[in-house]
């Protein structure tokens, strides 16, 4: 979970840069709809669209089950790519307490992935 938020913005420019390639390809195949490479290399940039698709879901739902400040603050740094510096300074709130706020944030949702995991190596081990 933690991992896609890092990751947000580089994941934005991967689906981006995934639908140009994939427009390209369907106009190639427009021009040569017989050719099976064009095919499979449309179904691949295809599946790894989804993918990147999916894991900015995954980081949104997470964002958003966070309201008011904590909100704010995760999506001012990993979805519009602020630093916490400037969130403090439009959110007029000090620099430090946004700071402490965002490491309590970070801290919660990896204590979260952390329960998780061990809750389903538990279930694994019982059944």
């Amino acid at each position: 979970m933690y991992e896609s938020l890092e990751k947000f913005q580089l994941l934005e420019e991967e689906i981006a840069y995934l639908e140009f390639e994939l427009n390209r390809i369907k106009r190639d195949l427009n021009q040569d709809s017989n050719c099976r490479s064009i095919q499979e290399k449309s179904k691949q940039i295809t599946d790894d669209l989804i993918s990147k698709k999916e894991q900015r879901d995954e980081a949104i739902n997470l964002l958003n089950k966070f309201k008011g400040l904590e909100n704010k603050i995760l999506y001012g740094k990993y979805v519009e790519g602020k630093t916490l510096v400037r969130i403090a300074k439009e959110l007029h709130y000090n620099v430090n307490w946004i700071y402490q706020k965002h490491v309590a944030l970070i801290r919660m949702i990896k204590f979260a992935e952390l329960m998780i995991k061990e809750g389903e190596q538990w279930r694994k081990a019982l059944d």
